[in-house]
């Protein structure tokens, strides 16, 4: 799993913990401040595949296009709304997705951005996915 989606993953724990710590059920007086414990990140042992079937990987990232109600959907959508609000307050016409390294989903941030940017009404996107750096 990409470094992405494991932080939009911890955030969604995260956003649970706080949640249940700040439900009506709670009993915490006002001085009592909610302990959040932080996540734990298990490593797991590499698997040594051959064969690996990505079409259900592939399916699975595409969150704006293929599952537009769950919660990584909806912060591309958040980031869609960062993204026209800039476009029309500072010209902005092209959108680059970057990092310092591979395989931290540039590509998968890429292509739910554009899924999201597109479902807008009058929207107009064209996704460019390159490496300059070891072009095909």
């Amino acid at each position: 799993m990409s470094k992405f989606f494991e932080a939009l993953e911890r955030a969604e724990r995260e956003q649970a913990l706080r949640t249940q710590a700040s439900s009506p059920g709670t009993t915490n007086g006002p001085s009592a401040s909610p302990r959040i414990e932080p996540p734990v990140v298990q490593a797991t042992a590499p698997a040594n595949e051959l064969a690996v079937d990505r079409s259900n990987r592939v399916e699975a990232l595409l969150v704006s296009l293929l599952d537009p109600a769950s919660f990584e959907a909806e912060q591309y959508r958040v980031l869609r709304h960062v993204v026209e609000t800039l476009r029309k307050g500072a010209n902005l016409q092209v959108v680059a997705v970057t990092s310092p390294g591979i395989g931290d989903g540039k590509t998968t941030t890429a292509i739910n951005l554009a899924g999201a940017l597109a479902q807008s009404a009058s929207a107009r996107v064209l996704l460019v996915d390159m490496d300059l750096r070891r072009p095909a």
